[in-house]
């Protein structure tokens, strides 16, 4: 990874990480003594595990003057590791994912494998720090890490076996809004946090990430006082199982453009 690192410096470019430590979750699993295989997954990728990933890297990144985006951070202990780098002065960015925004480790029993992710969802706790550093701006963008997969990758019998990943890119952008009924999270962050700051990142904004004359016209409608479950039906994906299904949220897309031509539109009025 280091030689990695020197090299995407040398492009300009920026290297994203999943940041979770090999060496600790093996020699977890070898060590794990616990029947109940939700509380064992989630005892094998602590959040040590993410933080002493995102130290290596950081130390890397200022040997290198490699730029790095974490994905997926689930917690606010590692984000302030992010944090003082950023100050630092390390070329850093960071996102998180509405799975960990709106749910807790009590939905892998209420959805079983379907909630199953890595990092896994973390305690009711770690979710309402991660939801409050989002608010006050620690947190860059966010993105669903969208995994989907067939029935028959998720039900092997076996929550250690069973495919790792949240069918949930239809809902990036409903989560935040639903945030912002309940925070101080305006429309204007949620446009910030899922537009304009990825492009900024990724070095997109000659056409995206803002609504001005010459860029594309990627839209969105949104309609508020929505009440309806997500069902498989209204659930947009090849495959129709997801952590979502049964989620209320109370905005619904109304209409979606690709460079200004309308790819879906909703059959409600």
């Amino acid at each position: 990874m280091l030689e990695g690192m020197r090299e995407i410096a040398r492009l300009g470019s920026v290297l994203a990480l999943h940041a979770e430590s090999t060496p600790i979750i093996e020699h977890l699993e070898r060590n794990v003594h616990i029947e109940d295989q939700v509380q064992a997954y989630s005892h094998m990728r602590p959040i040590i595990a993410e933080s002493e990933a995102v130290k290596r890297s950081l130390s890397f990144a200022e040997l290198t003057g490699c730029a790095l985006h974490f994905v997926h951070i689930s917690n606010t202990s590692t984000l302030q590791l992010i944090q003082e780098a950023k100050q630092q002065g390390l070329n850093i960015t960071v996102e998180t994912c509405p799975h960990y925004l709106l749910f807790n480790d009590q939905a892998m029993y209420e959805h079983g494998v379907h909630a199953k992710c890595a990092p896994p969802l973390r305690n009711e706790e770690h979710r309402a720090q991660l939801v409050q550093a989002l608010v006050d701006g620690h947190i860059d963008f966010v993105a669903s890490d969208h995994s989907p997969s067939p029935n028959m990758l998720k039900q092997t019998g076996s929550f250690f076996t069973a495919w790792g990943g949240i069918n949930g890119g239809q809902f990036t952008l409903l989560s935040l809004l639903e945030l912002t009924e309940t925070t101080s999270l305006t429309i204007q962050d949620v446009a910030q946090l899922t537009a304009t700051a990825p492009a900024s990142r990724f070095k997109l904004t000659r056409d995206r990430g803002s609504i001005e004359e010459g860029k594309l016209a990627d839209l969105v409608v949104v309609n508020k006082d929505n009440n309806d479950a997500i069902t498989k039906e209204t659930l947009h994906s090849k495959h129709k199982d997801s952590l979502y299904l049964g989620h209320r949220f109370p905005h619904r897309i109304k209409e979606t453009f690709y460079r200004g031509q309308s790819i879906y539109k909703s059959n409600r009025p």
